[in-house]
């Protein structure tokens, strides 16, 4: 998130992704795919979990801290 920035992000966040979800594309897709699932107001988070990444959406103005979905 910065002037110029975007596309695939590169070493350990990377290999995060890769082992959770297979790719980056595959990433994307489950990212986005969640996002559209969400009804109404709320957010989609990427959160870590140990050593891997899931994508979890909390209503309204809900966190995933305030959730205890894991953490940014």
């Amino acid at each position: 998130m910065k002037p110029g920035g975007g596309g695939q992000p590169s070493g350990r966040m990377l290999d995060l992704i890769v082992k959770s979800f297979g790719s980056f594309d595959k990433f994307k897709e489950t990212f986005a795919a969640t996002a559209l699932a969400q009804f109404g107001s709320g957010w989609v988070w990427l959160v870590q979990d140990g050593d891997s990444l899931n994508i979890i959406k909390t209503a309204n103005a809900d966190t995933q801290s305030r959730a205890g979905k894991g953490r940014c």
